[in-house]
């Protein structure tokens, strides 16, 4: 039986069917009647079918092998690169939440620093003035 023109454009499925079973008729040995010519060319169309189908299996597993390994793993890491931005902006949105808490802290740190540092100032001032006042100058008058 030949199935080649089943895979052609203008297929006749009525003339083919004519056909294979007037060719499977004349192959069975005498005797056979119509139906039982007609189970035998149904069991010959089953088979194709079944090679046809693992034939179709095969080149899809083949087909589906020859994607280059680095295609799959593109969406492997464009989910990885999704999940990394999530986290940089919980990270980036943490950041400006102690920022905004801390604000206030910072500026009296600041301000804390600044009299410390006017108070050592005025300290060394102090000691400057005292220091001074110790140190009292031998002044003769000549005159």
């Amino acid at each position: 039986m030949d199935c080649t023109p089943i895979f052609e454009p203008d297929f006749d499925m009525k003339a083919w069917l004519n056909a294979a079973f007037a060719a499977g008729a004349a192959d069975e040995p005498e005797g056979l009647d119509d139906a039982d010519t007609a189970n035998r060319l149904l069991a010959k169309l089953q088979s194709y079918q079944q090679e046809v189908g693992a034939l179709l299996e095969e080149s899809w597993t083949s087909a589906i092998a020859a994607v280059p390994r680095a295609a799959r793993e593109m969406a492997s890491v464009k989910q990885e690169a999704l999940l990394l931005q999530d986290q940089l902006r919980s990270v980036k949105s943490q950041l400006e939440r102690v920022e905004q808490e801390t604000s206030a802290s910072m500026a009296k740190l600041v301000e804390a620093d600044r009299l410390k540092s006017r108070l050592q100032r005025a300290s060394a001032i102090g000691v400057c003035q005292r220091d001074r006042s110790l140190i009292k100058p031998d002044f003769v008058e000549i005159g």
